[in-house]
C-alpha cells in the first residue's frame, strides 16, 4: 500500500506542474506576461514549503531516545518547522513583491538563512549533553 505521505507529495508536485503548465499556456495565449508566470510558480513553491513544514514535528521518526533527548529532538523539530515556514513565506513574499532583478538572490538568501538556522539547531540538539534542557 502506498503511504499517505507519498500520495500527498505526488499530488502536490502534480499541482505545481499543472500550475506551471497552465501559466505557460496562458502566457502563450498572451493572457499573462512571462514575469507573472515566473513569479507565480515561485510563490507556489514558497507557499508549498511553508505548508509542508507544518508536518515536520508530526513526522518525527520513532527513534529510541531517552526522554530528555526525545524532548530535545521534538523541540528542535518544532523550531526547524517554524524556520522553514517563515523561510517559505519569506520566499513567496519576495517573489510576489520584490523587483525581479532582486527576487532570485533575495529569496535564496532567505532560504539559505533558514537552512543555516536549522543546521545549527540540529547540531546543538545532537551534541548537547544529555542533561541539557530542550531548545526552545
Amino acid at each position: 500500500m502506498i503511504s499517505r505521505q507519498i500520495v500527498h507529495g505526488v499530488l502536490w508536485s502534480g499541482a505545481i506542474l499543472v500550475t506551471a503548465l497552465g501559466l505557460k499556456w496562458a502566457q502563450h495565449n498572451h493572457l499573462v506576461s512571462g514575469d507573472f508566470v515566473e513569479r507565480a510558480v515561485e510563490v507556489v513553491i514558497g507557499l508549498g514549503l511553508a505548508v509542508y513544514s507544518n508536518f515536520i514535528p508530526k513526522t518525527v521518526p520513532g527513534l529510541k531516545l531517552s526522554p530528555a533527548r526525545a524532548a530535545r529532538f521534538q523541540a528542535a523539530a518544532r523550531l526547524n518547522a517554524w524556520m522553514f515556514v517563515l523561510a517559505g513565506i519569506g520566499f513567496a513574499a519576495i517573489w510576489a513583491f520584490a523587483p525581479l532583478s532582486l527576487a532570485g538572490t533575495a529569496s535564496m538568501a532567505v532560504m539559505g538563512g533558514g537552512v543555516v538556522v536549522v543546521l545549527v539547531n540540529l547540531a546543538i540538539c545532537i551534541i548537547s549533553p544529555k542533561s541539557a534542557s530542550p531548545a526552545h
